[in-house]
């Protein structure tokens, strides 16, 4: 594969990694492939970029339920 032609096989799976290989949680063969696609294709980097940004804003943000709902239902149960 060259850097012009990303199959929509190496995409699609460039797509699954993609959040793995951004919180660092991929084995290494995966990782490999994920930095060989980062190497040969602009739109891997938008992609990864767009994850990463995704990433930040949800880490950034804080928890909008009630922290007490989870043991209200939980009491009902009991």
């Amino acid at each position: 594969m060259n850097a012009s032609s990303l199959t929509p096989e190496a995409w699609q799976q460039f797509q699954a990694l993609v959040p793995w290989f951004v919180n660092d949680t991929l084995a290494p063969e995966d990782r490999r492939r994920v930095a060989h696609l980062l190497s040969i294709s602009a739109r891997c980097r938008v992609e990864l970029y767009e994850v990463i940004a995704l990433a930040d804003c949800v880490r950034g943000q804080t928890p909008t339920c009630d922290s007490s709902a989870g043991l209200d239902r939980l009491m009902k149960m009991v």
